[in-house]
């Protein structure tokens, strides 16, 4: 649950959900499939949250715009499990 309340519910087989006031949507990520599997989430100190997909990239929302981070080899062996923000507010992925 991120501090305004949304619960953000990543799926392994079909995407990202968020659930605010009792209302559950799907929050599309560009560039992926609806199903994509998502392994990590992780609020920052702005707010931000910060997806971890399978081999989809990083993502990052920031309350009104979904940005998509890419290393340029995304493949299966290349996920995201896990994300760690650190107290300035950044974000980082550690080795998978």
């Amino acid at each position: 649950q991120d501090r305004d309340g949304i619960v953000w519910l990543g799926t392994w087989g079909q995407g990202l959900f968020r659930m605010h006031r009792g209302q559950l949507d799907r929050v599309a990520l560009p560039g992926t499939q609806r199903q994509s599997p998502i392994r990590a989430l992780a609020e920052d100190r702005a707010g931000g949250v910060w997806i971890g997909t399978w081999y989809d990239g990083l993502y990052h929302y920031n309350g009104s715009r979904m940005e998509r981070y890419l290393t340029g080899s995304e493949s299966f062996s290349n996920s995201i499990s896990a994300l760690e923000t650190e107290a300035c507010g950044s974000v980082r992925t550690p080795a998978c």
